[in-house]
């Protein structure tokens, strides 16, 4: 344990840094408050429309604070995991080729131990910039809109932090199992797309984290279904299946000809 507490300090440290917590803490901040003045201009746009079209309105629907989860969901789902990917994708096997891990495991750390401190520190730095973010995001909609927290607010924000913990561990999976920081990253992006795709088939999406994106509005509205809870559930499964498999079997990918 002692050495587990060690190495998520040496990890936490190296988060800060390297400027990585900075890096996300300013673009979650950044898509905070984004979000709502893209909606709030929506609204004016479609309002303004609306008065020279008047059929626009009805078609379109008027914009509302609603709309502001509506954006924040859509920016993080797409440009902040690319972001998350850039940063991360060679978290583990740049230990590897630096020969950190070996000298780390000569001293008594194990492979479990500095897995889980990656993956940890990593879920830290995004859970806490994530929660700081939504401070400005709940402020900006509110001082936009007048009103900011409609029906299962949390469980819609809770969602979309699901969504970006599923990558974070998803990352470090591929990067524990990648021979370099280059395929790390090709994989996670091209396994990134792949999931994307698998969103298009109705009868498998709720099996896939993107579904917790999905039907955003019918959840702020009231509606959560069956299908919502699967795939919270599943998402939650898949990181589990996936850091007990690296735990189980990322051995020969971490540990080169050298030991390390």
């Amino acid at each position: 344990m002692s050495n587990f507490k060690c190495l998520l300090k040496k990890d936490l440290t190296s988060i800060f840094r390297t400027k990585k917590f900075l890096i996300i803490l300013l673009v979650l901040i950044g898509f905070a408050i984004i979000s709502p003045i893209s909606a709030k201009i929506l609204a004016e746009l479609i309002k303004i429309l609306g008065d020279e079209m008047g059929d626009l309105t009805t078609l379109l629907g008027s914009a509302t604070y609603i709309d502001s989860y509506v954006q924040l969901n859509g920016n993080l789902a797409e440009m902040f995991i690319f972001i998350l990917i850039i940063m991360f994708a060679g978290s583990i096997i740049k230990e590897k080729t630096k020969g950190t891990y070996f000298v780390l495991k000569t001293n008594g750390v194990k492979k479990q131990e500095f897995i889980l401190s990656h993956i940890l520190s990593q879920i830290i730095a995004v859970t806490v910039t994530y929660i700081i973010s939504l401070i400005f995001f709940i402020l900006t909609t509110l001082i936009l809109f007048g009103e900011a927290l409609p029906k299962n607010f949390l469980y819609s924000l809770f969602s979309l932090y699901l969504f970006m913990i599923f990558f974070v561990v998803l990352i470090n999976f591929i990067s524990g199992f990648s021979k370099s920081n280059t395929q790390s990253m090709v994989l996670n992006f091209s396994l990134y797309f792949g999931i994307l795709i698998l969103n298009i088939f109705t009868k498998i999406k709720y099996f896939f984290p993107f579904s917790l994106t999905d039907n955003v509005i019918s959840v702020l509205n009231g509606k959560i279904t069956t299908n919502t809870n699967i795939s919270i559930l599943t998402t939650i499964v898949w990181c589990i299946i996936m850091i007990v498999l690296l735990l189980l079997f990322s051995k020969d990918k971490i540990n080169n000809k050298k030991g390390y």
